[in-house]
């Protein structure tokens, strides 16, 4: 079965090589691998792995020559390597240390729910590919079982992830899996997959950590200045536009650019926002796409919510609403244990602001807002950076879905839609029911997203 997750998956090969030549894992003028059983490995055409060496070969880093295996082109300074590596790992220490408690929380309900979706046969396939992988057998299983989930936004996130950590890259071999595994029922191989994929992470961390610990090199900073994760949805898409249009969508529906106003000009919008005329009108473009605004000549841009007014034949109308039914996806999967774990974490006093947050919703009937309110709450008190920089983007995602709820619920109705669930919300905060209140959310979120996946025959 051949995987493709993405339009640009050249540049995991070339990330990948790219990190093992510079950290030292290659000597100068070695072989690698051919094209074909790198492609292999990965899963990948091989012109896909050929156009990632083109690209290594640019930066000096392979050296190509015709129907030859490519070899190592840099030749770095003595410990030019090792200072390279521990100045990275350093600056991402503690990012790549709060993976360990991040990954339950958001990876493993998502790589729970790709395994459901295996059946037997398949289980052992993607077992006997990752174990003959030559590099990381964990990261192969993870993504075999999360491409299952058919959703873009979580290989993208995966990916990203790795790309951070970087631990696979640098591997120099796996451990193979047992013998009998394959024999084993089904519920065993899980429990063992599980179990082995979290500890296989806490025993590269603890190798990084030795790293720093013994091979500071002399030369290195002082204090490492931190770079945290960053999750990087548009790395191959036009992200200003998409950006820009989500935050204006949510500035409209918190009331900064109420229904029946005029936009700022775009020269105006231009300087507020940052960013240039052209993008400002291609934002517009977006925007009239989904019905949220019209423009006139000579007078400026209103803010309508059009119901029904949306142009699925636009390409960013259709992705940003792609957008959105997977963030819903990824909420609905890892809602309950982030739920709790921020609400286990934060004060009293925080929480009856939460409460207070929703009982506002129902006085000014707005109820279409509690998932700005939660996320926002969520981005704001959990003490994870991952976990506020993954569910704070997914809040920006779920703005796309406002004028295609316009269209389902209708205005009408957008006010009381959610009052039944913010009702029984503030009576589990009420109760400080911590439990109840994450299964509600849990409960509203697999509907959504049910109800997203089924309109529009998109």
């Amino acid at each position: 079965m051949e995987i493709d997750i993405d339009s640009e998956l050249h540049r995991l090969v070339y990330e990948y090589f790219e990190a093992r030549i510079l950290f030292g894992f290659y000597d100068f003028e070695e072989k690698l691998q051919s094209a074909p059983k790198i492609a292999e490995s990965f899963h990948l055409s091989p012109s896909t792995v050929r156009q990632a060496f083109s690209q290594l070969e640019k930066q000096g880093y392979v050296k190509l020559e015709e129907r030859k295996v490519a070899r190592v082109a840099y030749q770095p300074a003595p410990g030019e390597c090792r200072e390279r590596a521990y100045r990275y790992f350093a600056e991402r220490r503690k990012g790549i240390t709060e993976f360990n408690q991040s990954g339950r929380l958001l990876l493993q309900p998502l790589w729970k729910e790709g395994l459901s979706r295996c059946s037997d046969e398949l289980l052992l396939e993607f077992l006997a590919k990752a174990q003959k992988n030559p590099d990381s057998m964990a990261v192969r299983v993870f993504f075999y079982t999360l491409n299952m989930l058919d959703n873009q936004l979580v290989l993208n996130f995966f990916w990203e992830i790795i790309r951070y950590v970087r631990f696979p890259y640098l591997r120099k071999e796996t451990e193979p899996l047992p013998s009998d595994l394959t024999s084993l029922p089904r519920k065993d191989i899980l429990t063992f997959i599980g179990r082995n994929l979290f500890r296989n992470y806490e025993l590269e961390l603890e190798k990084v950590f030795a790293f720093l610990d013994e091979s500071k090199p002399e030369s290195a900073m002082e204090q490492a200045e931190p770079v945290p994760f960053e999750w990087s949805i548009y790395r191959h898409r036009p992200q200003l536009r998409y950006t820009l249009a989500s935050q204006i969508i949510r500035e409209a529906m918190n009331g900064r650019y109420p229904e029946g106003t005029y936009l700022p000009s775009i020269s105006k919008m231009a300087e507020l926002y940052g960013v240039s005329d052209m993008t400002i009108r291609r934002t517009l473009d977006i925007l009239a796409g989904l019905g949220v605004t019209r423009s006139y000549h000579g007078r400026g841009t209103l803010v309508c919510m059009e119901e029904g007014k949306i142009n699925l034949s636009m390409s960013g109308v259709r992705e940003g609403f792609r957008l959105y039914q997977e963030s819903l996806h990824i909420l609905s999967l890892t809602i309950y244990p982030v739920a709790q774990y921020v609400l286990a974490e934060t004060s009293k006093e925080k929480r009856a602001a939460l409460r207070q947050g929703f009982e506002t919703l129902l006085s000014e009937k707005t109820s279409y807002r509690c998932f700005e309110i939660l996320l926002s709450f969520i981005e704001e008190n959990c003490t994870l950076d991952v976990i506020k920089e993954c569910y704070g983007k997914l809040r920006e995602l779920l703005a796309w879905g406002y004028p295609f709820a316009l269209i389902r619920i209708q205005k009408q109705r957008m006010c009381s839609e959610y009052l039944d669930e913010i009702s029984r919300m503030i009576q589990a905060l009420s109760k400080d029911d911590i439990e109840s209140f994450a299964g509600i959310w849990e409960e509203l979120l697999r509907r959504e997203a049910d109800r997203s996946r089924t309109f529009g025959g998109l």
